[in-house]
């Protein structure tokens, strides 16, 4: 089995600069002529080429975010603060289908349920019962 040789610094640089600029790492190896398992294994090896990988990615972050807060800015592009809105905070304005509830707001209905469920069932074993398979029922599908 032939030994793959290690990234050279012009690769590393070129990587580096692909990444910064949004791509991906599968982008970048293709790039390069690596495999991203060549990165993930050289960035493990290298602490300064892996902190490189993190502060490229993130700068392409920013300059995505930076140009999506830039459009949101005017009023004609006010799907790019709806975009912001939706991914910073999905679960108050994530786009939902109808009839559909966040998990505050279930909680809330499930809470209210068995409420209605002790005062209403007034046989205790029955309405013990009846609230533990509620909190069963939560449980299988909280997680």
């Amino acid at each position: 089995m032939r030994k793959t040789p290690p990234l050279s610094k012009k690769q590393k640089d070129e990587i580096l600069a692909i990444l910064s600029v949004g791509c991906s790492r599968q982008t970048a190896a293709r790039y390069v002529g690596c495999t991203p398992a060549l990165i993930r294994k050289t960035a493990k090896e290298d602490a300064i080429f892996a902190d490189g990988i993190r502060k490229a990615q993130d700068q392409a972050e920013i300059l995505s975010m930076r140009c999506i807060a830039a459009a949101a800015k005017q009023d004609k592009y006010w799907k790019a603060a709806a975009w912001i809105l939706e991914r910073r905070n999905p679960e108050e304005f994530r786009l939902r289908g109808p009839g559909t509830f966040t998990p505050k707001q279930l909680k809330f209905i499930i809470t209210q349920l068995s409420e209605i469920i002790v005062e209403e069932v007034k046989i205790p074993i029955y309405r013990k019962r009846l609230l533990e398979r509620i909190d069963e029922f939560c449980k299988e599908y909280s997680t």
